[in-house]
């Protein structure tokens, strides 16, 4: 290696003859590789930012509903335990959904994998937050309890006897057990 291609840090015949060129053609070719460097990143950052842009705008798709969440105890009829607000979001290939009233607030999510297989993560059983486990069943095993989250945000809930169910609608149902009955 010569030792003008040592000073460059190169090696090989092209750079010997790139490192042995005159001082005033080293500084253009500086100059001119910088500023290709430069376009390439701008034109790189131009493409996150687009990508970004884009992300967003498909993303983050919000709605807001009305809620009530109702148990009942033994097949008694429906008592409101709480009313507020379900928000759903899609953002990429997840469906987060939050509840929120003035004294709680919990989220849960489905989420899809790129082979469209999909994941609950889940709020966690409802009924102990809103004092609506049998006290028989407060120390139990939880395959005493069943939970079913649905894509469209509700949540039914079966502990021995009693029901827990979060609804989008305005009011409890009824007096019947099954909370999909008006």
């Amino acid at each position: 290696m010569s030792l003008a291609a040592a000073r460059c840090g190169i090696s090989g015949e092209i750079a010997n003859r790139a490192c042995s060129t005159s001082s005033a053609d080293r500084g253009s070719r500086v100059t001119q590789g910088s500023g290709a460097r430069l376009v390439l990143l701008v034109l790189l950052v131009l493409a996150a930012a687009a990508s970004a842009m884009d992300h967003a705008s498909a993303a983050d798709v919000s709605s807001r509903y009305g809620v009530v969440i109702c148990t009942s105890e033994a097949k008694a009829p429906w008592t409101l335990k709480a009313r507020g607000t379900l928000t759903r979001t899609r953002a990429g290939r997840e469906l987060i959904y939050r509840f929120e009233s003035p004294d709680q607030a919990f989220d849960w999510r489905f989420v899809a994998s790129r082979e469209g297989h999909t994941t609950v993560v889940g709020p966690g059983y409802l009924m102990e937050r809103f004092n609506a486990l049998p006290k028989q069943l407060e120390f139990s095993s939880p395959s005493a309890r069943r939970q079913s989250v649905e894509a469209t945000g509700e949540i039914r809930e079966y502990a021995g006897p009693n029901a827990l169910a979060l609804l989008i609608r305005a009011n409890c149902p009824g007096s019947r057990r099954n909370p999909t009955d008006g």
